[in-house]
């Protein structure tokens, strides 16, 4: 009788505690109930942080990423990008184990746009295209059959600085997680607003530091449009931030009127602070030459997970384009574009990130608070782990600590 009764009493005690588990869950992060240890409920319910791999440096105790003080994704004031869209700028890296040393972009089906500098003498066979954000864990690597130099080019200026390089097999079957960016062949003086003076998004994977190191990672930087050449142009950093040594080859990217993301340009070089001026050559210079190599993809290659094109989420239920292409505008919705938990890109209820919030975060005292790959306001309450908000590392961010 007794161990009949000792047994519904903890089955009773079970109910209880299930019973209960909901509410607590629900108020996870504020103060815990005395009878509660700190710890007991430790992080349910609450999203993960997870590094952003690499290490970037620190100025002035401030955590500053980098290019050169760049971040690890792009400003969607200035380029609206997908997580695939990202993955078209990828890195140029030795086949026998030398690293990374330029950086390229994938602008269509079959071929990679870099810096003619960066590939001139070299064999198709000698290097790779490293996909993702970090060149030393790549997504994919991808291989080479043939490169194209460019034969405006002087052997060192910035004009005409660019080449072709031809994947041996097709991006959507060797990499469908990566979308193509586009390259303008529409003349830069023609447009409006004014090229010059405006914003363009810069992305590479050099070095973080003008007096070199290495880098495997890819970041992001703004600069303004400085000046307008006949076949190049120059950007400023501000005295801030810029590219740097091993960006070579990176694009310039900028949203057209139609809200289209396009390469302007690729990178020549630039002042040896990596803060100040840098050149690239003009795509829409080269465009017809450049587009002769290139194998558009004339199916529905986004498949059924899909595609953030803007604040627009786009998926195929088939291959016809014509057809097979759903579109959700999430902003139309009150929502935003983004990867949800069973890896499919659609219009997701949540907070977009304001201004100024990036992956590396703040404290709202005893609350971290960061912006997530895809761009959603995230919040993790520290008290219940007992620990509070603060500093962690260059790879982590702001973030909880004992």
């Amino acid at each position: 009788m007794r161990a009949d009764l000792r047994r519904r009493g903890t089955e009773l005690g079970l109910v209880l505690r299930l019973a209960l588990l909901p509410l607590l869950l629900l108020s996870c992060g504020g103060p815990l109930p005395e009878e509660w240890a700190p710890g007991t409920f430790c992080g349910a319910g609450e999203p993960e942080k997870t590094p952003a791999g690499g290490s970037a440096p620190i100025v002035d105790g401030t955590w500053s990423g980098a290019i050169v003080n760049g971040d690890p994704a792009p400003d969607p004031s200035v380029v609206d990008l997908s997580e695939n869209e990202q993955n078209a700028v990828g890195a140029l890296v030795d086949r026998w184990g030398g690293g990374n040393f330029c950086t390229a972009t994938l602008i269509g089906d079959n071929a990679v746009l870099t810096a003619a500098h960066c590939v001139a003498g070299r064999g198709a066979g000698e290097f790779d295209f490293a996909v993702g954000p970090d060149a030393a864990r790549p997504l994919h690597r991808l291989r080479f059959s043939d490169v194209h130099v460019n034969p405006l080019w002087d052997g060192g200026s910035a004009p005409h600085d660019n080449a072709v390089c031809i994947l041996e097999g097709l991006a959507s079957e060797d990499a469908p997680d990566v979308t193509p960016l586009a390259i303008n062949d529409s003349e830069l003086a023609r447009l409006d607003p004014a090229f010059v003076g405006g914003d363009v998004q810069n992305v590479g994977y050099g070095a973080t530091n003008p007096a070199g190191g290495s880098n495997t990672r890819r970041w992001w930087t703004v600069e303004v449009i400085d000046e307008l050449g006949m076949a190049d142009y120059t950007t400023w950093g501000g005295g801030t931030s810029a590219v740097c040594w091993g960006d070579s080859g990176s694009p310039g990217l900028v949203t057209f009127p139609d809200r289209a993301v396009r390469v302007v340009g690729t990178l020549n070089g630039g002042d040896a602070d990596c803060v100040s001026y840098d050149h690239w050559a003009r795509t829409d210079r080269d465009a017809t030459w450049i587009a002769s190599f290139v194998v558009e993809i004339p199916r529905c290659r986004w498949g059924l997970d899909g595609h953030c094109n803007g604040d627009t989420a786009e998926w195929c239920v088939g291959e016809d384009p014509a057809t097979d292409l759903r579109r959700d505008d999430c902003a139309a919705r009150g929502r935003v574009c983004g990867q949800d938990a069973a890896g499919a890109f659609r219009c997701l209820a949540g907070e977009r990130c304001p201004a100024g919030l990036t992956w590396q975060g703040r404290c709202e005292g005893d609350v971290a608070v960061w912006c997530d790959a895809n761009l959603l306001v995230r919040r993790r309450h520290c008290a219940p782990c007992g620990q509070t908000c603060g500093w962690v590392d260059a790879s982590l961010g702001y973030y909880c600590r004992e």
